[in-house]
């Protein structure tokens, strides 16, 4: 499965988005909307203090404008074809794997899942094909250099084109915390068993809750 990267023609591919606004007469961008603002204003006409003026301003986002807050966002955005895999992603997963986005638009999906993921993460946009929405469903991709990380995905799929959008959120830092609780907790369990005294831990309604293996004999 191909991709493509994020790149200034991928703005085209956002084209729809904004389209049916600008014929119905709304600003196409930030900037039209301050114009079209100015212009509905009577000369020497004072706005109310601290108004802003921009949030009562109909208006839709041009290509231009949401592709600024796609670029901006912490988050991963791709848009998936079940045959051909990655269409487009933002620079954000070139940015966090640490690829080149030119790097990233040659390589497939499949290359950079963990093998031990890769069923489930496939299972993803399977079901969407039933018009479910799945959602955090969490898999390992492989950075440049070498190291994983954990990705949690939403998916939603398109029915007149097939297409699965997506977006993901980087979780790794949870599952570090995770693994070194539990690697704390069975370095714990090794001293209590390994201890030749009997140990043990009550709550405060008396009930036992932690025993070694010596206060058991």
């Amino acid at each position: 499965m191909g991709s493509r990267s994020a790149s200034p023609a991928r703005h085209e591919d956002l084209s729809g988005l904004s389209e049916t606004a600008r014929q119905g007469g709304a600003p196409s961008s930030l900037a039209d909307a301050g114009t079209a603002s100015n212009a509905a204003e009577p000369a020497g006409a004072a706005s109310p203090a601290g108004a802003v003026r921009a949030a009562v301003v109909p208006m839709a986002l041009a290509d231009d404008d949401l592709a600024v807050f796609l670029e901006m966002s912490t988050e991963i955005f791709g848009v998936f074809d079940l045959n051909q895999g990655l269409v487009w992603t933002n620079g954000t997963a070139a940015a966090l794997l640490g690829y080149t986005e030119k790097e990233l638009a040659g390589m497939s999906v499949v290359d950079l899942i963990h093998p031990d993921d890769l069923v489930e993460s496939l299972a993803l946009f399977d079901n969407t094909v039933d018009g479910a929405e799945p959602s955090g469903v969490q898999s390992r991709y492989r950075c440049k250099d070498g190291s994983w990380r954990w990705l949690e995905w939403t998916a939603r799929v398109e029915p007149g084109t097939g297409l699965v959008y997506g977006a993901a959120r980087d979780v790794t830092a949870h599952h570090v915390a995770q693994a070194a609780l539990a690697a704390n907790e069975a370095w714990l369990q090794a001293i209590l068993d390994h201890s030749t005294a009997a140990i043990f831990v009550k709550d405060r309604m008396g009930r036992y809750v932690l025993v070694n293996e010596m206060f058991l004999r």
